[in-house]
């Protein structure tokens, strides 16, 4: 049985922006090295994994809950 590929996005911890492949520097906001991986479409436990890992990024470049959350509600079902 073959197994779908799954789903992913880039997004800039920065300011949010979504890309489709990594690329180096957030062609948005011009920063270097802010993008991370969000698996999309998956609907097992423990899926929510990868955006508690983009949180903790986005809180570690010193930037509030509120943005945290907002980055984050575009991928929540």
């Amino acid at each position: 049985m073959a197994v779908a590929k799954a789903k992913s996005a880039f997004v800039c911890t920065e300011c949010g922006a979504e890309y489709r492949k990594w690329q180096g520097q957030c062609s948005s906001c011009q920063e270097w090295n802010t993008l991370s991986e969000v698996h999309l479409a998956s609907a097992r436990p423990g899926s929510g994994a990868a955006l508690v890992d983009l949180a903790m990024r986005v809180i570690s470049r010193g930037k509030s809950l509120i943005s945290v959350m907002l980055i984050s509600a575009k991928y929540l079902v």
